[in-house]
């Protein structure tokens, strides 16, 4: 469109101003490595995930064969 360069766009606040201004302190990253350790824990990786190495050669074997 001719006139999209003569109208100026809104300026982003950046996300620490933003924070800021809503007052929200982030969470520190120790907090998060712990958060992280326990859902870990309490929902371990699924069977599939854990072997998915080997499903991937067996479905490679189911095509190849």
């Amino acid at each position: 469109m001719p006139f999209d360069a003569a109208v100026a766009s809104a300026r982003l606040a950046p996300l620490s101003e933003a924070l800021e201004l809503n007052d929200i302190k982030p969470v520190p990253w120790e907090r998060l490595a712990a958060h992280k350790q326990f859902q870990g824990q309490k929902f371990p990786p699924s069977f599939w995930y854990r072997h998915s190495g080997l499903l991937r050669i067996g479905l490679f074997a189911s095509f190849v064969g």
